[in-house]
């Protein structure tokens, strides 16, 4: 498959990470320093491209790195078996083939793999999951000390991430409480934690009362200037032969508000609109906007059917975002302080509204015109 000329809706690294040196700098800077970091930002700001960048590099410069994808898991044993794939590849080792013949049995894979070689390169861990009677609680308690004594074996230092990390609460309440635990005397380890939930994500690493309490250092995304977003846009309309006026890239960028994922949707719909033409006029980028909408139409849709289902108030605060910009719920609204305030608190949780310099406003601009089209 072609690669996208304007990749959109997976992590990209590379030419593609726009207006982000800052905060990869600055990351690179604090886990240089055996400082772990938290990453936060809303939903399909970038978070997850920063992270892999940051890993990009730190393996250029011979760490060994991994990344956990907590959305992924399910169960511990899930999680467990993660962590170790994503370490094993620091030497080249299939985890996926190991730990699926240790399920098959111990036979099984010791015709897969030279248990010899296993326990002698410290990777003990893998027989772990051959065992039906293995406790998922003590594997998963193996699994989380593993990437600290594999890099320790090794003599490395390694960078290990967990993205979608506030999801763990939904797993198990006492997990984090462990993981703290841990991780505080891991010496070979630094961590990044990664989250859309913001607030989620402060609660972890802010309130005194939680067990990552001054773990790491806060590192939040903010909105992607645009004038690194228009030289992005320029340069790569411009590599395609295809040109794009200051006014045009005003255009773009008005309508998505300069939100990565939907710039970049609607400069790849408008690419496929005017592939072959000199230029790009006003109208096509208009006309790409209402293809792009729609591509998005069965998300917003469903976005706008949980809250009117479940949390009508929710709906009108969203309504009152998009409708009024700096507008207070609390003034507009005809219901208690109390309902709004929680209505507020759950939405900023969900990640779809978010706090700036004091007034709220909605994340996403797509959802925020669906709404105003809604009337």
């Amino acid at each position: 498959m072609q690669d996208l000329v304007f990749p959109y809706g997976r992590p990209v690294t590379g030419r593609h990470l726009v207006g982000r040196e800052k905060e990869v700098k600055k990351i690179l800077s604090l886990i240089g320093n055996g400082q772990s970091v938290v990453l936060s930002g809303p939903r399909r700001i970038g978070k997850t491209s920063v992270l892999l960048e940051v890993l990009r590099r730190l393996r250029r410069r011979g760490w060994f790195v991994g990344n956990v994808d907590i959305f992924g898991a399910t169960t511990s044993v899930d999680l467990a078996e993660m962590i170790v794939k994503t370490t094993l590849k620091n030497r080249g080792i299939s985890g996926e083939r190991i730990i699926g013949a240790a399920k098959e049995g111990i036979e099984r894979l010791r015709r897969a793999v030279k248990l010899k070689h296993v326990t002698e390169e410290g990777y003990e861990i893998v027989l772990s999951f051959a065992g039906e009677t293995r406790r998922p609680a003590d594997l998963l308690d193996e699994a989380l000390d593993f990437p600290d004594t594999f890099a320790s074996k090794h003599k490395k230092k390694m960078c290990l991430a967990y993205d979608e990390f506030g999801d763990l609460k939904k797993m198990d309440g006492n997990l984090i409480k462990k993981m703290r635990a841990k991780f505080q005397r891991h010496q070979s380890i630094v961590y990044i934690f990664s989250g859309s939930q913001e607030s989620v994500m402060d609660s972890l690493f802010r309130d005194r009362k939680e067990a990552f309490y001054g773990f790491a250092t806060p590192v939040e995304l903010p909105p992607i200037s645009r004038q690194a977003f228009s030289r992005y846009i320029k340069r790569t309309f411009t590599s395609e032969n295809i040109e794009s006026s200051p006014a045009v890239i005003s255009r773009i960028l008005d309508l998505t508000e300069g939100h990565p994922y939907y710039t970049q949707l609607l400069c790849q719909v408008l690419y496929y609109r005017v592939r072959g033409r000199k230029e790009i006029r006003i109208e096509q980028v208009n006309d790409a906007f209402e293809e792009a909408s729609l591509m998005q139409q069965s998300y917003l849709e469903g976005l706008w059917s949980s809250l009117s289902r479940t949390a009508p108030l929710q709906l009108l605060i969203c309504r009152l975002m998009a409708s009024k910009e700096g507008a207070s719920p609390y003034v507009e609204l005809n219901d208690t302080k109390q309902n709004i305030y929680y209505g507020i608190r759950s939405l900023l949780r969900k990640g779809i509204l978010r706090k700036d310099d004091g007034s709220y406003e909605l994340v996403d601009p797509l959802f925020s015109e669906y709404l105003r089209r809604k009337g």
